[in-house]
Parts: C-alpha cells; sequence; structure tokens
C-alpha cells in the first residue's frame, strides 16, 4: 500500500511540474530606441569673430597716378538664416554683418604724376545677403558653399602737398563668395569656419574737396575685402535632433 502511495505522489508531482513552470515569468526583448539624428532644418542666429585683408587701387586719371592701400585688422558681428535638409544636402539663406577697423594710408608708386599725394582708405563695416548649400558628410557635420550681394562702408581720403583734402564715403555694392564647415555639437548649437571673398569691382568717383566748397576730381576705385571668420549660431524652430521613430510597447 504504501509503494502505491509513494507513486502516486511522484506521479503528480511530475505532471504538475510543466503547469508550475509556465507560471513562472520570463523576461522578454528589450527595445531600444534609435538614437536621434541631427537635422539641419530650421532658422538660426549667432555671432561670429575672425581677421579681415581689404585692398583698394586708387587710380587718379588726371594726373595721373596710382596708389595701393591694404589692410589687416580683426573683423566682428554677426548673422542670422534658414536652412532646409533633403536628405545629405542643406539648402538656406543667411544675412550677415560685420564691424571692423579695417584701414590704411599710402603714397603713390614712384614716378606717378603727384608724388606728395597721401592717400587713406578706412572700411567701418560690410555685410552680405547669400544663398548656402551644403552637404552633410555625417549627420553633424556640414561643408557648405555660399555665394550672393555685399555691401561695404567706406571712407576714402585724399589729402595733396598744399594741404588740399578730398574726402568719399559711399557704401558700395558688390559679390561675395565662400564657403566653409559647419560642426553640431549640441542639441541647438553649433561652430563654423568659413572663409569670404568680397569684390567691389572698379569704379568711377568724383572726389570732393572739403576746405574748398564745389572743387572734385575724378578718381578710379577697384577695391576687394576677405575674411576668415569662425563662429557659433544658436538653432531654434521644431527639434533640431528630428523626431525619433516610434518604437512599439510591450
Amino acid at each position: 500500500m504504501k509503494k502505491f502511495l509513494v507513486a502516486g505522489i511522484a506521479a503528480a508531482a511530475f505532471c504538475s511540474a510543466p503547469a508550475l513552470a509556465a507560471d513562472i515569468p520570463t523576461k522578454g526583448p528589450i527595445y531600444k530606441a534609435p538614437a536621434p539624428v541631427f537635422s539641419w532644418t530650421g532658422c538660426y542666429f549667432g555671432g561670429n569673430l575672425g581677421y579681415g585683408r581689404d585692398r583698394t587701387r586708387f587710380d587718379d586719371i588726371v594726373d595721373p597716378d596710382t596708389t595701393f592701400v591694404t589692410s589687416h585688422k580683426f573683423v566682428g558681428g554677426g548673422q542670422i538664416g534658414c536652412d532646409y535638409q533633403a536628405n545629405n544636402w542643406v539648402v538656406g539663406l543667411q544675412g550677415m554683418f560685420d564691424g571692423t577697423d579695417l584701414g590704411g594710408h599710402a603714397f603713390p608708386e614712384a614716378g606717378a604724376g603727384n608724388p606728395s599725394l597721401f592717400t587713406a582708405s578706412k572700411v567701418s563695416w560690410f555685410s552680405t545677403a547669400t544663398g548656402r548649400i551644403g552637404y552633410a558628410v555625417n549627420p553633424n557635420t556640414l561643408v557648405y558653399a555660399k555665394g550672393g550681394a555685399a555691401w561695404i562702408h567706406n571712407k576714402y581720403t585724399q589729402s595733396t602737398g598744399a594741404l588740399l583734402e578730398f574726402v568719399l564715403q559711399p557704401t558700395r555694392i558688390g559679390w561675395v563668395a565662400g564657403g566653409g564647415v559647419e560642426w553640431a555639437f549640441a542639441s541647438h548649437w553649433s561652430l563654423f569656419l568659413e572663409y569670404d571673398y568680397l569684390n567691389f569691382g572698379s569704379h568711377l568717383f568724383q572726389f570732393t574737396d572739403l576746405r574748398v566748397g564745389g572743387t572734385t576730381f575724378p578718381i578710379i576705385l577697384k577695391q576687394n575685402t576677405q575674411a576668415v571668420l569662425v563662429g557659433i549660431n544658436y538653432r531654434f524652430g521644431g527639434d533640431p535632433w528630428g523626431k525619433s521613430p516610434v518604437v512599439a510597447k510591450y
């Protein structure tokens, strides 16, 4: 009788083992959302600082003589713009304004018609309105080119040996071409390094004598400005890191 009782208990335990195992909780697979990918789509504003070079050629068509004034100074300002990204390509518009103290002076080249003519040039600011096209070599790094219109405000001065001073203060318009690289280092922040070449062509201007009213004389001015800039941008509007993919929850 005891043998039958032990055998029955063993059989019952064996049959109930699978049912007990089925009731033990199991750990399912862990679903991890993919890391968000940076998007260049959106608007931004920021500041920049850099080094500029200005070169102006003065051609006096009366004497005649030619004078070159070249200057190197720091520049600094700000920029604002918007970008749109499609796959790896990024297009956008940007406005930039920089103040500077670029300026210098010189005398005419040897053998000129008026060797005592003292010529000075000073740039107080320049600005650009450009289109921009770039390629994201990786999600956070953008290589780009830019081009468009440029403006520059100058003060040109020429003084003769007779102490007559001729001054012109024009705002000139030209074109700009450049390019650079931009790196997004945080969710809303990016750093950039770029080079810009601004050309304002060759134009005939009439200089006015400030000391003897009404006296003018013609000068042909040819000018270009270059700048290497580093800057920082803050990006806003929408989610600059893009929307994370929808992940099913279990």
